[in-house]
Order: structure tokens, then sequence, then C-alpha cells
């Protein structure tokens, strides 16, 4: 689950529960009960179609004020400072929105539920979303009627359900690709961008490298070890490979990829540039004159930085992949020695220059 916030109204649904011992004739004028207020969630969201869309998360109140209503005045029984997280789910799982406290006795009817300020994060389809509420000028305030239960032990349950989040629908940001959630329920519309998408990171090369001599074919293969990757988001690089991954890439004509991360959750944003940093980077090479072949082995000289323009997919399942374009190879020489037959090939792409010797095959 996404941690970050974004300022914006939200909803859940949820169920309150109000678990009173009574400590006091209830009869008696000025007699008295201990409230104990507990709430669980039981969201049954649907998409446009109709159908039932799993939607996990929580929702978290700050600032909380919980009100019962005795038919004449409203009853504080909680002032403002606490906190409530609530799990979305079937109705199951309680938190404790006000300690057990001691309160008028009353024949309550109605709750009224006011957060300063609420945050929200869902996963819905895999992707993660995450929003906050304007500051405490805009605060939530929800009244619901209650069902009273007297339980045996002549403590009072008032419960309430909620239904902050009854619809949910998935679109694309026209401009970035990002997917984005609308959830409307009990307190209104809320549109929010995802927090993190999964995003896959592929890479393949497509060197078309000028030889000498001329007319040579190429082919062969580059290895990186101790591979990191970071992207650029227009503000800062983000690291989303930590150096111990490999990739090995097909010096051809750019068709086959080489995965250098995975899908995974990374920070939605708008990455425009890759940086690949290797520890050790290897290319092997076959040239081929028309008359003989030769291969060779050329490594880096220390280690390789690369930093490339991306290109982004948005996937019909909302994820998205970035791919990137390399010159591993842009030139190459090969000489021959006319008396020993000695050969050595010299390279230059984007993982540096390098010569090494060939052998004949």
């Amino acid at each position: 689950m996404a941690t970050g916030c974004r300022s914006i109204a939200l909803g859940l649904a949820s169920m309150l529960a109000v678990s009173c011992q009574t400590t006091r004739d209830l009869t008696t004028p000025g007699s008295g009960m201990t409230a104990r207020v507990v709430a669980s969630d039981a969201s049954r969201p649907v998409g446009p179609d109709g159908r039932p869309v799993s939607v996990t998360g929580t929702a978290t109140f700050t600032g909380l004020t919980v009100e019962l209503w005795d038919g004449q005045q409203w009853l504080t029984v909680a002032n403002g400072s606490g906190n409530a997280t609530l799990a979305l789910g079937d109705g199951a799982l309680q938190a404790t929105l006000v300690p057990a406290t001691e309160i008028p006795a009353g024949s309550y009817s109605e709750m009224r539920f006011t957060a300063a300020s609420a945050t929200l994060d869902v996963a819905v389809a895999g992707i993660n979303f995450s929003a906050r509420t304007q500051a405490t000028e805009e605060s939530l305030t929800l009244d619901k009627t209650v069902a009273v239960t007297v339980n045996p032990d002549g403590s009072r349950t008032f419960s309430v359900e909620l239904q902050l989040i009854r619809t949910v629908s998935l679109s694309v940001d026209p401009v970035t690709g990002a997917p984005i959630v609308t959830l409307n329920g009990d307190f209104g519309p809320v549109t929010m961008p995802a927090a993190s998408m999964r995003t896959s990171v592929i890479g393949s090369d497509r060197s078309q490298p000028v030889t000498s001599p001329a007319g040579m074919s190429v082919s062969g293969s580059a290895t990186f070890t101790g591979l990191s990757v970071d992207l650029w988001d227009g503000q800062q690089w983000w690291a989303v490979a930590n150096g111990s991954g490999t990739a090995t890439f097909a010096l051809e004509d750019g068709t086959a990829a080489a995965t250098l991360v995975p899908a995974s959750e990374l920070p939605a944003g708008d990455y425009t540039q890759i940086r690949l940093t290797a520890t050790n980077a290897v290319v092997d090479l076959t040239l081929d004159d028309g008359s003989r072949q030769f291969s060779a082995g050329l490594q880096s000289n220390g280690p390789v930085v690369i930093t490339k323009s991306v290109t982004v997919t948005v996937n019909p399942d909302g994820s998205r992949t970035l791919a990137v374009q390399f010159e591993m190879v842009r030139s190459v020489a090969l000489d021959v020695d006319p008396t020993s037959g000695a050969a050595s090939v010299s390279v230059t792409g984007d993982f540096g220059a390098a010569t090494a010797a060939a052998s004949a095959r």
C-alpha cells in the first residue's frame, strides 16, 4: 500500500458500533453509562458495469469527533483529538474511535461523525492510490441513523453502516498515461492519480556499427553485471534496481529486448530518462569479412554509466513499460598483422571504448 498523500475529498464505507456499559440506573435523571466507540468497514463497491470491484486498503481519520443524538441535542463523545484507522473489508475488523468514557444515559438514534482530515490508501486492480482531504476548514461530516442493541450484560451497542465507497472506475491521464481512480460514496466523488503503479523497464540494442575494413558483419552480445537502474521524473532520480542485477543484450536490430527491471510498484510519475550503471560490462563480438570470422571479448575500462531517453507504453491493464534503446557498438576496427596473423579488435559505443585480441575461426 502506498503511503504518499494528495489533497482531495474522499470516502469510505464503514460500520460504527458503540458498546455501552451501564454504570447507573438509566431510568433515573442524571444517570449515565460508559461508552466505547468502535468502527468497522463494510464496503461493497461496484464498477461502471455494476459488477463487484475488489478494493482493499485503509481510511485514516485525524481530529476525530463523534456525536450522538438523543432526540433533543447532540452529545459529543470525542473531542476532536482522536485518530482512527479503518480497514476496508467485510465489517469483521474493528477499530476504536473513542475509548471507554462516561456519557449520559439516553435513547440515541443518530450519530454524527466529523474528521479534521482523512487519508485514504487503497489498491484497485493491483494499482495503489492515496488521497488526503483538504485542511481543517474542509473537515468531513457525516450523519447516520444508528441501530441500538441491548446486550445481555445491560450494555448498549449503537451501530451505523456507512457507504463511503459505492462505485469505482479507472481511467488513464491523457497527458502522463498514469492510472486515475474515481470513487463515489457517502463523502461524494473522489478522484486521484495512482500513488504508485506497476512498471517494468526493458532495454534493447540497435547497433549499426561503422566497420574497418568496411563491409564486415558484426554480431554478438553485451552483458552488464552489478546493474543499477535509475529513472528521472523531471525533478529527481528514482533508484529502481539496487546494483545486484545483470542484463545481456543481443547486438542486432533492436527487436530483442532484455529485462532491466521486472514489473514492480514504482512511484507514479512522468519518467523521461533512464540512467544505467554497471560495475562491469563485457562485449562478445563475432566479425565476418566474407572469407574469415574473428571473435573477441572486450572488457569495459571500469564502471559504465549510460543515460538515455525512454519510451513509455501504457498497457491495457494500466501498468507501464519503459523501453530504452542502446547503441552498444558504434564502430569496430579489425587489425590483422600481415606477418604473424595476430588480430585485434577495437570498439567504441555506449559502453565506452576498448581493444582486445581476436581469434580467427
